[in-house]
């Protein structure tokens, strides 16, 4: 064996040991560490005292404006539009001009109906000529052919007596016989002029019928309102083709309307029977008329009906409004400005020096000199109690605090 190999051999270990004693001696010098201790931050705050009332809430709703009457306006001609005199939300009356559409193919169709009626009563007019001649023709054909008839008889006698010839006898007949066909060919005429006349007066008649509908037509190129009422819906525009039985304009009688809301459960069954005021911010005056019986699928609660009292007209049908409604005294409420609340549905109040959160049944509101107070319920809340009146970020139960007025 070499001799540097036993040198080395015998230095590896050496090496190690002292690297292990240095490292153990360089962490019991180190100095020890001292424990750290964090003070809870304690936040000073504003209080109120808890205080059961009775209260009459308002509570501010969004409700749809519904008619239970509306007008469907349609256009009884077919043409162009030519004017359109009303906007959305205009309040008509019956008889106001709402549209216009040319009339120059109803004028035509007038015209020609005008021009056909001419035509049968010119025919008619001929029909009682003829028939007056031949009723006339017919009278003196009639005479003749009795003088025939009584010359045929006597030529029969003649010729029974021999004082004529069968030549002469034969030229009395014909002359008989052509008579009573021309009676005939007369009679038979005044019968066709009856039924030709039958035939016309019925064409008059229907044609007049169709003048009159076209007539109506034509005046219907001016569109009115039939009744009283707010323009709603879409209107159509000047120069578009409007057909006959085509929608062009609708109607809602405003002293008819109503705005449906849906009420929370909780009120539902003490507002049934009590009379109750609303109002919307165009300044009409609501009243409650009625709520429904049961909660529709998808709500929840149910759906009251405010009947408009008053400024109808400042609401237009189909919109969505914005509505106090004024409900009646309630016992046992507290009144909490809008600071005191969090996440709309708790207060804090303060126990020991700490917040304890209590959830709340919101009632509504109302309206304290300028300020705005909600209202709500808790059970859990006794007169006297402490509530957090100060807004603290992420405010949570068991955080320290202490009146404004505390040292």
């Amino acid at each position: 064996m070499k001799p540097s190999n036993i040198i080395f051999k015998g230095v590896l270990p050496l090496g190690v040991l002292g690297a292990s004693v240095f490292a153990f001696a360089a962490l019991t010098s180190q100095p020890p560490q001292v424990e750290t201790i964090t003070e809870e931050k304690i936040y000073t705050v504003d209080t109120l005292p808890v205080l059961h009332q009775a209260q009459r809430p308002q509570l501010e709703l969004y409700g749809m404006v519904h008619t239970p009457k509306q007008q469907l306006i349609t256009s009884e001609v077919t043409g162009k539009l030519l004017r359109v005199l009303v906007e959305v939300g205009d309040q008509v009356e019956p008889g106001d001009l709402l549209m216009e559409v040319d009339d120059f193919h109803a004028q035509q169709a007038v015209a020609n109906q005008r021009l056909q009626i001419s035509q049968i009563n010119s025919q008619l007019l001929q029909n009682e000529q003829q028939k007056n001649q031949a009723e006339q023709e017919l009278v003196v054909q009639k005479r003749l052919l009795g003088l025939s008839q009584n010359q045929l008889a006597a030529a029969d006698n003649m010729l029974n007596r021999k004082l004529i010839s069968d030549i002469e006898h034969a030229a009395q007949l014909r002359e008989f016989s052509n008579l009573e066909l021309t009676v005939k060919r007369l009679e038979g005429s005044i019968e066709l002029a009856d039924i030709q006349h039958q035939q016309l007066t019925l064409q008059k008649e229907l044609a007049q019928n169709e003048l009159i509908n076209l007539e109506r037509m034509l005046a219907n190129t001016s569109i009115i309102a039939p009744v009283a009422g707010q323009v709603i819906g879409n209107l159509p525009t000047p120069g578009q083709l409007i057909n006959n039985g085509m929608q062009v304009a609708q109607l809602v009688q405003t002293d008819q309307k109503e705005v449906q809301v849906q009420l929370p459960a909780h009120l539902s069954r003490q507002l049934e029977n009590t009379p109750t005021i609303a109002f919307t911010d165009a300044g009409t005056r609501l009243v409650l008329d009625r709520i429904a019986a049961q909660v529709e699928p998808g709500m929840v609660g149910r759906t009251a009906f405010l009947k408009v009292v008053d400024h109808g007209d400042r609401l237009t049908a189909g919109d969505t409004t914005r509505i106090i409604l004024n409900l009646p005294a309630i016992n046992n409420v507290i009144a909490v400005p809008a600071a005191a609340v969090f996440d709309d549905k708790r207060v804090y109040e303060v126990v020991d020096g700490a917040l304890e959160a209590v959830e709340f049944e919101h009632l509504g509101s109302m309206i304290q000199g300028s300020d705005r107070h909600i209202l709500i319920q808790a059970a859990a809340l006794e007169n006297g109690d402490q509530l957090l009146a100060t807004r603290i970020a992420n405010v949570t139960s068991g955080m320290k605090v202490k009146g404004a007025g505390d040292e």
